[in-house]
């Protein structure tokens, strides 16, 4: 099919105006029909023959383990926007570590 475009942006707020951050992952593509929507977070759910279903459930896992949320909008023919949402955090102290600026690794030091 014809390629689309797909737009990725980082918000220093949680969405509603709380600390946090909002990143959003957002396509101009078909959009997700209605009735798939409530479905797309389920392990193994997915409607292309490739793929295993599992990218939007481990997202979500991963999210929601941290505290945070995630929010999916889509429109039939206009596309479809995955926002997620994650408070700010106290900094944490570590021994560890580092600031990591452009193409470098980091070594933490433990084995």
């Amino acid at each position: 099919g014809e390629g689309g475009e797909v737009s990725v942006s980082l918000d220093e707020s949680g969405g509603d105006g709380s600390a946090g951050y909002r990143l959003t992952v957002a396509d101009d593509g078909p959009g997700i029909p209605a009735e798939w929507c409530a479905r797309v977070f389920e392990p193994f759910f997915t409607s292309r023959r490739e793929g295993t279903g599992l990218g939007l459930a481990i997202t979500r896992r991963l999210v929601t383990d941290v505290g945070g949320r995630i929010v999916l909008e889509s429109e039939e023919g206009r596309g479809t926007s995955v926002h997620v949402i994650l408070g700010a955090a106290d900094p944490v102290e570590s021994a560890h570590q580092k600031t990591v600026r452009g193409a470098q690794s980091i070594d933490s030091g433990e084995a």
